[in-house]
């Protein structure tokens, strides 16, 4: 029903996607249940895309969040296979709606752990046509761009001013600018730079009151670490 709602502009990219993240606990127990849900429902979208993204989120879990470098090829090797899995499940379910949007974003996801540049911006591309008012593909390729995805600073800056030019709402490019003060702050704190350390984490937390969230614990910290250094 919230994928009907979504593709007749009832509901927006946000609301669909906090709908399906109830389904994806990252456990090894639930994929018998996901390959039944196929089993019964071979043609459903939603069955498919939900397994794609289960085996996503699994790869995920499994790889962590820290740089490639920083990251056992054990964790690598496991994420890859999971991924291996993911993708011919969300590209079978493209076929399957006439507005698979989250099937995009997912396969975004995946190219941004375990794919091409190229990749990357092609699901981008493919998000943005089917729901050119969207809030998390544009994020989901904000956060592709940082450095400890292959991208770079200036490259998310540039997205930001595409973002700015284009008149999103204040609280979705805070959200977004924060990636890149986050980032900063971490390079800021391992160069053992505490007046940049504190400045940048200071900034984050401005950001999170205009996207309307709290900060981090991460920020936090980071921000009163850096304070008592100085």
């Amino acid at each position: 029903q919230q994928q009907q709602d979504f593709e007749a502009g009832k509901e927006s990219d946000a609301v669909l996607y906090q709908t399906f993240r109830k389904l994806y606990e990252g456990s090894l127990d639930n994929e018998r249940l996901f390959d039944r849900w196929i089993e019964i429902y071979p043609t459903s979208y939603v069955a498919r895309m939900a397994r794609g993204t289960y085996l996503y989120r699994m790869g995920a879990s499994v790889r962590g969040d820290e740089f490639l470098n920083k990251t056992r090829p054990q964790q690598i090797m496991a994420m890859t296979n999971w991924l291996a899995r993911a993708r011919p499940d969300l590209i079978a379910s493209l076929s399957l709606t006439s507005k698979p949007y989250l099937s995009a974003l997912y396969l975004l996801n995946v190219a941004r752990l375990n794919g091409t540049r190229d990749e990357i911006n092609h699901w981008f591309d493919l998000g943005m046509k089917i729901d050119p008012a969207n809030t998390l593909v544009r994020y989901r390729y904000m956060d592709a761009l940082r450095p400890r995805w292959g991208g770079s600073y200036e490259k998310m800056q540039l997205f930001l001013q595409r973002c700015q030019q284009e008149h999103l709402s204040p609280q979705l490019l805070a959200r977004m600018e924060m990636l890149i003060d986050a980032d900063m702050a971490e390079d800021a704190m391992t160069a053992a730079d505490s007046a940049r350390s504190f400045a940048e984490w200071k900034r984050v937390i401005e950001l999170a009151q205009v996207a309307g969230e709290d900060p981090s614990n991460e920020a936090v910290i980071g921000y009163t670490r850096a304070a008592q250094d100085l």
